[in-house]
């Protein structure tokens, strides 16, 4: 199964990207996530970065920036076995720690 959509956004592009990629706004206009924060401390995006997002309806994942050149390119792999959400968003198991 495909899903595609197309969206104009009349914006400055730098703009548009530096809100996508600040996560204390990421839940303001992503509609698939109940929880998104960057991990060990990070305060902003960059190559090794970790971040940890909770689906609305569904688990959570943690994923890492290997690419990162504002304001055209973020990129992320996966760098754990998925998690599964404890009691809410804020906790996660992690089998690696």
């Amino acid at each position: 199964m495909k899903f595609e959509h197309v969206a104009v956004v009349q914006a400055d592009p730098a703009l548009v990207f530096e809100m996508t990629q600040d996560y204390s706004r990421r839940l303001s206009w992503d509609p698939f996530l109940r929880h998104a924060e960057l991990c060990g401390g990070a305060v902003a995006p960059g190559v090794g970065v970790r971040a940890w997002c909770v689906a609305r309806l569904g688990p959570g994942m943690e994923t890492e920036y290997v690419s990162f050149a504002p304001p055209r390119i973020a990129a992320f792999g996966e760098p754990r076995q998925q998690r599964e959400v404890q009691q809410g968003p804020e906790k996660r198991q992690d089998p690696g720690q």
